[in-house]
């Protein structure tokens, strides 16, 4: 059953659960005790078990009636219930009249937009009469002062309406066949604008195409073409932030970067398991992450995993980015080996301020092991170690541990 956090969820589960142990089959001996279970057991959208609305209910004597029965739960949060019944022992069991009840909460408001983002008022609607979220289509505000409605994209304003900015693109020049007042490229189903920001544009093969000059901050975009069985063809796009956001839009611009791996969950696991990822401790997590250590993941398995990708070990500058699947973060080289490193280091079971700690004390203490002067950790090393822990737990490594 799935819950959302939208929605207010409420779910009032098994009122009678009945459950009668009968007698075994002819000639065999009758068990004293019965494990009858009745399990409930919520998920979040991460699949993380949430052990505050999970449980358990038993039954233990043969031959006897029982209901069993849990209170009310409240969810805050999307996510997924599960509800069912076991028999762990050698003795028969019948279950009888397995009732859920699910209570929604109160719909506050239900909003459906056309492509360029205008509301649909035939399927939308505002339950509560004195409450309207104001933050709608793309996450902006919407604005309908003096009765101009538009939605606050931040540097520019956008008119659902007309599907159309409010000013002209100051780079206008560069899109020639384009409106100078075009949203999205004119294709709001495959692309999305969040703030007006620069795009980098990469092939599905991970070439670098060009660049898009937008306002504000930079982005990666990638850029998917399919050839569908009736000979058309469909274009989509995904956009990915930079973790480095101050260097290597830089060094795409200057031809220093011309590719973006994209590296799949497959690949990452395997990567960490031939390190002894889901083999190690702590202590041995801490020696092996020195310069030249196993889990110096830039220097060990890298260069190894991706022979074809420049690095140069000695400027660490590499002419690569990297994606890990179901993430929307660009790598460099040297960071996509933090990010490694600190999924490691989530699986034998430090927290993100003991990595981030950790990286900061290796990159001070260590300079000769690691051959580079004593510094503190960047911005953006931290960003990667943050997310690479974070994909670990989201993935659940640490189940995977032997």
């Amino acid at each position: 059953m799935r819950i959302r956090k939208a929605d207010s969820m409420k779910l009032r589960y098994v009122r009678s659960v009945f459950l009668r142990v009968v007698n075994g089959a002819a000639g065999s001996k009758r068990s004293a005790t019965a494990r009858a279970l009745f399990r409930y057991r919520f998920f979040d959208k991460y699949f993380n078990l949430d052990p505050t609305r999970s449980g358990i209910r038993q039954a233990n004597n043969p031959d006897q009636l029982a209901m069993l029965s849990a209170e009310e739960i409240s969810f805050n949060t999307t996510g997924y219930f599960y509800v069912y019944v076991t028999n762990e022992s050698p003795t028969d069991v019948s279950f009888d009249n397995l009732l859920i009840k699910h209570y929604p909460g109160f719909l506050l408001q239900e909003n459906h937009y056309y492509p360029f983002g205008l509301l649909n008022k035939a399927l939308s609607s505002d339950e509560q009469t004195g409450f309207h979220q104001r933050y709608g289509f793309n996450g902006k505000e919407f604005e309908n002062g003096l009765d101009w409605r538009v939605n606050d994209f931040g540097a520019r304003m956008y008119d659902p309406v007309l599907g159309r900015w409010d000013m002209v693109d100051p780079h206008a020049s560069n899109y020639w066949s384009w409106s100078p007042y075009h949203f999205a490229a004119n294709n709001p189903v495959s692309m999305i604008d969040p703030n007006g920001m620069d795009w980098y544009e990469f092939d599905q093969a991970g070439a670098y195409k060009r660049k898009l000059d937008m306002d504000g901050e930079d982005r990666v975009m990638i850029h998917t073409v399919e050839k569908i069985e009736d000979g058309s063809v469909k274009e989509s796009y995904k956009f990915a932030d930079f973790s480095d956001s101050q260097n290597d839009p830089k060094q795409i611009e200057r031809g220093e970067i011309n590719r973006l791996i994209s590296v799949s969950e497959d690949n990452i696991q395997s990567m960490l398991g031939e390190q002894g990822a889901f083999e190690s401790g702590k202590l041995n997590f801490a020696l092996q992450s020195m310069g030249g250590g196993d889990f110096d993941y830039s220097f060990s398995v890298l260069p190894r995993r991706y022979p074809d990708v420049e690095f140069d070990k000695v400027t660490l500058k590499s002419n690569a980015l990297f994606l890990a699947e179901g993430d929307n973060t660009v790598h460099n080289y040297m960071n996509f080996g933090n990010y490694l490193w600190a999924a490691t280091g989530f699986i034998v079971g430090y927290d993100y301020s003991w990595l981030q700690s950790g990286a900061h004390v290796n990159s001070l203490l260590m300079p000769m092991r690691n051959g580079y002067p004593p510094q503190w950790d960047s911005y953006d090393d931290q960003r990667s170690i943050i997310l690479g822990a974070y994909h670990a737990k989201k993935r659940n490594y640490r189940n995977l541990k032997k």
